[in-house]
């Protein structure tokens, strides 16, 4: 009996391990002038260029092209993952600017150049209608928050977060204003969504970073849960079992 349970725990150990999502934790500051090994650019939409010289993610695009980079990993929507990374808004009101941030496929849509294809879910930032969006299946665009008189938020680098929880399928997105540790400031927002009321059923998810003319990204860092603690867990009751046999 007692083997069996032994066996048990240990099939169950296996099963957790092997189960354990793929997606890989990183840290992404550019500093080998590359996108680095777990980023890709998507395809660009019309003349949108890039730059990574600088030691930072610069788009360089005139009027409206637009160009992405997505993780290399594909599985996201499966395991709860913390996504981050800072942007520096160029110092104008240009709805070509506009910086996208969250998870989906970097796709560009023809005539828009957004990764609006196939089932997404992003947080943006209009310079032109000076508020927030959070863009989904369920519509391309829902305004978020009262519209700032001036734009206060335009030639300064911020700081974007994204928590999602794979159980309940829900994404926190998290504008911090100023890269300054507070997000509760009148220039701060965060909003909820249920991804699943919203259509959102991907299987093959990948972050996304990017937008149009004169935006610069930087410091981009995707955590995830440790398959390794599975294991762990496992090995502890085991401990026990062996422990109590003795």
């Amino acid at each position: 009996m007692k083997r069996n349970t032994r066996n048990l725990i240990f099939a169950t150990m296996v099963g957790l391990t092997v189960s354990s999502n793929g997606a890989t934790t990183f840290t992404e500051d550019f500093s080998s002038n590359t996108a680095g090994p777990n980023l890709t650019l998507g395809t660009a939409w019309n003349a949108a260029t890039t730059s990574f010289a600088s030691s930072n993610f610069t788009i360089t695009s005139g009027g409206g092209p637009r160009i992405f980079l997505g993780t290399n990993d594909k599985d996201f929507q499966a395991t709860d993952f913390v996504f981050t990374a800072t942007v520096t808004l160029p110092n104008n009101t240009s709805a070509d600017s506009m910086p996208f941030f969250g998870m989906g496929t970097p796709t560009p849509v023809a005539n828009y150049g957004e990764p609006l294809t196939n089932q997404y879910l992003l947080m943006g930032y209009r310079a032109d209608d000076k508020r927030f969006q959070v863009r989904s299946n369920s519509g391309t665009s829902g305004q978020i928050g009262n519209a700032f008189v001036t734009d206060p938020l335009a030639g300064g680098t911020h700081k974007m977060t994204m928590v999602w929880t794979a159980v309940t399928h829900t994404a926190v997105f998290t504008f911090d204003a100023g890269n300054d540790g507070v997000t509760n400031g009148i220039n701060d927002y965060t909003f909820t969504r249920d991804a699943t009321s919203n259509g959102f059923t991907n299987t093959t998810s990948q972050l996304i970073v990017g937008g149009g003319n004169g935006l610069i990204f930087d410091n981009i860092t995707v955590s995830v849960p440790e398959p390794s603690a599975a294991l762990l867990g496992g090995l502890g009751v085991l401990g026990l079992l062996r422990r109590r046999r003795i």
